[in-house]
């Protein structure tokens, strides 16, 4: 009788789209913050590009609508890769490589390489000069800074995570959570569903004390969005266990399981894009007419009070009566017990679980092979993304130097087309400089610089 071999394990098929979604999460953050440098100024305390005076409207609009989902979708994949590393690994070798791979670069990063931007910020380089900025900057140090942030987030809710998996173990909860009960997919769709309106009202109560731009203390993460980064993180690990391609859109009924034949229900990502183009009003509307409404409650009191007749102070008033609201500031609308901070927190979450969805259904359906060229292999997009501030600085301090020396705009800079559309230009063109920049600065040191590799 002739007695067949068992057939050897098959390897489950590796989705490449979530490989090439992280690649271009840490592109689509890489050229957030060097538009941030020409649209804006980076925030109160960013950069600032010498090219331009002022904020860009249309480089600010962009940059708002990606700061309501682009992090949080980074942080569902963070969710879903490190629910497969768990899976496949036992918690003190998932805690030992977490510490290696998230922490240590993060502390390095923070202790060791970010002090050097001080130098590299000095006029002359002597070694007294060198020594004491390095030095200062060195003893500040108070937890994650810069880029490292992120990783630090990502370690402290994997350290949460297993912490919470020991309690589903003792508690006996484990096979109501396990991924064949049908319970898993059914809260995974309600959670979709219904879970961002407790972060929606979580994040504006936060917001309340805490306005857009402060930071958290040791991990740097903004409290204003770490409910919408939790929640991202948790439904990527959700989205594992229940086996789902991806986030389930807010005008979704449900949500197949993934197969690797049949990509699961087309969403249009021009439609949800669209749908956050129409909807950004809710972001300054609000807050232009409460201010509206405000001067002209104290208008007659104030004509009443002698004004300054110097051209200096009238012209010092108009100004900043003619000035666009800036939605980064900290002193804006967008936080406290306002109408503004109430609808951009809801805003927020909606393009969140609208816009992250469709994305990731369009890299399922168009990018889930994997990619050829070197440069972009996955491999190197955590690098890419610990390593961009530095690499993208000293590429911006250069392209200032030759376009402004000493901080001056040549005339033709002055003109209204280049201070309208000169920050689109230089995001782009700087950006993507930046980005092969930081990948190639990523995969030099993986490749070529012994132990890297182990961390990055």
């Amino acid at each position: 009788m002739e007695v067949t071999k068992p057939s050897p394990p098959t390897r489950p098929r590796r989705k490449h789209y979530l490989d090439n979604l992280r690649n271009f999460g840490t592109a689509h953050v890489i050229l957030h913050h060097t538009a941030a440098s020409y649209g804006y100024g980076g925030g109160p305390n960013g950069p600032h590009s010498a090219c331009f005076d002022k904020a860009s409207p249309l480089v600010t609009a962009c940059l708002a609508v990606d700061l309501a989902w682009g992090l949080g979708q980074f942080f569902w994949i963070s969710g879903y890769f490190s629910a497969e590393s768990l899976t496949k690994s036992s918690d003190a070798k998932f805690i030992k490589n977490k510490l290696m791979r998230l922490g240590a670069p993060a502390l390095l990063y923070s202790i060791f390489l970010h002090p050097l931007q001080a130098v590299f910020e000095l006029p002359k380089w002597d070694w007294a000069s060198v020594k004491k900025a390095y030095v200062d900057a060195f003893l500040k140090f108070k937890g994650a800074v810069g880029s490292a942030w992120h990783s630090a987030t990502i370690l402290s809710l994997d350290l949460l995570v297993v912490l919470l998996k020991r309690f589903v173990y003792v508690m006996g909860l484990r096979q109501m959570l396990s991924a064949k009960s049908p319970r898993l997919g059914q809260l995974y769709v309600q959670l979709c569903r219904w879970g961002w309106t407790a972060v929606a009202a979580g994040s504006f109560l936060i917001r309340t004390k805490f306005p857009p731009g402060r930071k958290m203390p040791l991990i740097d993460v903004e409290p204003s969005f770490v409910l919408q980064y939790a929640y991202a993180y948790a439904m990527g690990h959700l989205a594992y266990h229940a086996k789902k391609p991806r986030l389930m859109s807010l005008v979704e009924g449900g949500l197949p399981d993934y197969t690797p034949k049949n990509t699961s229900p087309k969403l249009s990502l021009l439609k949800a894009s669209a749908f956050a183009a129409a909807t950004l009003p809710v972001l300054f509307v609000p807050g232009m007419v409460e201010k509206y409404l405000s001067r002209k409650k104290t208008a007659p009191a104030d004509s009443d009070k002698k004004q300054p007749s110097s051209p200096e102070g009238s012209g010092m008033n108009n100004e900043k009566a003619d000035q666009t609201p800036d939605i980064t500031s900290e002193t804006n609308l967008l936080a406290g017990w306002t109408t503004t901070a109430a609808l951009s927190a809801i805003w927020a979450e909606v393009l969140f679980n609208t816009i992250s969805p469709a994305h990731i259904n369009y890299m399922e359906r168009n990018h889930s092979t994997p990619t050829k060229m070197k440069l972009w292999s996955p491999r190197y997009a955590y690098g890419a993304f610990l390593l961009h501030s530095p690499v993208s600085w000293v590429i911006g301090e250069t392209v200032d130097s030759v376009l402004c020396p000493d901080g001056k705009k040549p005339d033709w800079m002055e003109s209204k087309v280049w201070q309208n559309y000169g920050p689109l230009i230089m995001s782009g063109v700087v950006g993507t400089a930046d980005v092969v920049a930081s990948y190639a600065t990523s995969m030099f040191l993986i490749d070529y610089v012994p132990g890297v590799g182990r961390f990055l």
